[in-house]
């Protein structure tokens, strides 16, 4: 009888295996990327007939419920293969979709498109090289085409300050503060009812910074200021 130990002592050449079959299952996408290109750019073939041969090269399948799969987008993850096929081959779709995305700027996707299916020189190498550049000249003729927005005349109108809103000044806080004690000891009543609300700011803004200075942690800080 088959114990664990013996089983486990071939874990690392399943490993390996399975890595290889995925890296050939990769290394497959990009002639079958250039295939499917080949024939929707040719005219040869439809986005519909890609995906009906896809389909049914699983041997016409079913979705869990027992209903025919229709579509990639369909439900046949449970199938082997079904889903590493299925993304890549709406990968290539989504490629050939494109193919025109920028034709009003450079036209820059279908050259690319054109030197990988052919092989030219400097071609991308794979479908994923391709579908980065594709990105890549897409976001471009985005940006190309872009409308100038001109600001509004909230945004052009300047901001002014608030009349309660002191001008900035460059005057030390030591000395702004003293002025302010002299002018509020000389003021009469009727001045100090006047500025009540101004004082009240005042304190809030006092007590805020007391207790700043309170929260400090470094009463080395404290007695240097001192």
């Amino acid at each position: 009888m088959t114990d664990f130990n013996s089983v486990a002592a071939t874990m690392g050449d399943d490993i390996k295996a399975f890595r290889s079959a995925n890296v050939t299952a990769f290394n497959k996408a990009t002639p079958l990327a250039r295939s499917i290109l080949a024939g929707l750019m040719a005219g040869v073939v439809t986005a519909s007939v890609v995906t009906s041969a896809v389909i049914s090269s699983f041997g016409n399948p079913k979705t869990p419920a027992g209903k025919p799969i229709t579509k990639l987008s369909g439900s046949g993850d449970h199938l082997p293969g079904w889903g590493a096929t299925r993304k890549t081959v709406a990968a290539i779709l989504k490629v050939f979709e494109d193919i025109d995305a920028d034709k009003d700027t450079t036209g820059d996707v279908r050259k690319n498109v054109t030197a990988f299916v052919l092989q030219t020189d400097g071609a991308p190498k794979s479908l994923a090289a391709l579908q980065a550049l594709v990105r890549e000249n897409i976001n471009a003729h985005v940006q190309a085409t872009l409308p100038e927005v001109e600001p509004s005349e909230e945004e052009q109108q300047e901001i002014t300050p608030d009349a309660d809103t002191p001008a900035p000044t460059d005057e030390p806080l030591i000395d702004l503060l003293n002025r302010a004690t002299v002018a509020v000891g000389a003021a009469d009543v009727h001045a100090l009812i006047a500025a009540d609300d101004s004082m009240a700011k005042l304190m809030e803004a006092l007590n805020a910074a007391f207790a700043k200075v309170l929260a400090n942690e470094n009463p080395e800080e404290l007695q240097k200021a001192a």
